[in-house]
């Protein structure tokens, strides 16, 4: 990007150099510069704004980006014989799914469409994780890896801090 500005600024310096200096447009740039540089010593900022440039990017960015679309859309096409259109596309939980070859389809078995869950399930999983959360336990009894309840556990980070990391 910083390449394309460069020569955008180089080319329009050329095309300034190449004006001849007694010609009466050069004349009313220079007159405009002088007026710039005054109104700059006395705390004003011009603020005219080049659109040939921005123009001249956003043109650049358009074929970049449609020829790097171009470039794989050619490159799909060329390595899988085909291209996918969005109607033919299918959400990933309704495409197929593929089996190894030679492998009998009773050695996969199929799943439900939908597993039923009852309230009452949601409200025994809320209630152990609650339980969890809230109360002293083991996680691991011969390695002596327990668990704190969740306030314990951020009162200990508080005193103790965080530990550090290793190797550094």
């Amino acid at each position: 990007m910083l390449a394309v500005v460069g020569l955008l600024a180089w080319f329009s310096s050329r095309r300034r150099a190449a004006h001849v200096a007694d010609a009466p447009e050069n004349r009313a740039h220079h007159e405009r510069r002088a007026l710039i540089a005054r109104l700059r010593r006395n705390g004003y900022e011009p603020n005219d704004v080049k659109v040939v440039p921005i123009v001249a990017i956003g043109l650049l960015l358009l074929v970049l980006v449609t020829s790097s679309q171009s470039a794989l859309w050619g490159f799909l096409r060329a390595t899988t014989g085909t291209v996918p259109t969005p109607a033919a596309a299918l959400h990933p939980l309704e495409a197929p799914i593929p089996r190894p070859a030679g492998l009998p389809t009773a050695t996969v078995p199929a799943l439900p469409a939908r597993l039923p869950v009852r309230p009452e399930d949601w409200q025994r999983l809320r209630a152990e994780q609650e339980q969890r959360l809230e109360r002293y336990g083991w996680v691991d009894r011969p390695a002596g890896v327990a668990h704190v309840p969740i306030a314990r556990a951020i009162d200990l980070i508080v005193e103790r801090g965080l530990p550090a990391r290793g190797g550094r």
